[in-house]
């Protein structure tokens, strides 16, 4: 039940945040290892974004807080990000195949850059997912995911801070996201 609370205040907090106007992310975010700036990697401008989430500072703090007491690992993890963001775009079906270039042209170029490409999934139906991940060997500094699917749904988060693989995981699993969930070791 927490994690729907949670994950409620995340939609609202993401539903209810004007498209535009958004003040811009703190100067010490912006020179976190893991933080990507989405504009610079061509993935389409804030004002075409159907959903964004801009959550950092007090926001993650005040998540943190409310999952104490009843979700402690959950309330721990929400504590040592720095940031959790999104954007969601709808392709238009003519743009679609220049979009999938474009996102592994950007996986490519994240690479180059020492990030890792943990999840590369290609569909024969149309659907590109990637998932990349920067660390300093032990601890992951970031995670980003790109996708579109066959519906031109596209997308493109960014989770900023040093968590551990396994917490990764357990971040997957509270929000039901099979990717991340590959994070998590068996037990």
């Amino acid at each position: 039940m927490t994690r729907l609370v949670l994950l409620s205040l995340l939609l609202g907090l993401a539903l209810g945040a004007p498209l535009r106007g958004q003040p811009p992310p703190p100067a010490d975010l912006l020179k976190e290892p893991g933080y990507l700036d989405f504009d610079p990697l061509g993935l389409g401008k804030l004002g075409d974004s159907r959903l964004v989430v801009n959550l950092y500072g007090p926001t993650m703090r005040m998540m943190a807080e409310l999952a104490r007491g009843k979700d402690e690992s959950f309330s721990s993890l929400v504590a040592k990000l720095k940031a959790i963001r999104a954007r969601l775009w709808q392709v238009p079906p003519a743009e679609a195949d220049a979009f999938r270039r474009g996102l592994t042209d950007i996986a490519r170029r994240l690479e180059r850059q020492g990030w890792q490409t943990a999840v590369e999934v290609r569909s024969e139906s149309g659907e590109l997912s990637f998932i990349q991940i920067r660390t300093d060997g032990e601890q992951i500094l970031g995670l980003a995911v790109f996708f579109v699917d066959t519906d031109g749904q596209a997308g493109a988060i960014n989770i900023v801070g040093s968590v551990t693989p396994e917490e990764i995981g357990r971040l997957g699993r509270s929000f039901n996201l099979e990717s991340l969930e590959r994070f998590e070791k068996p037990k």
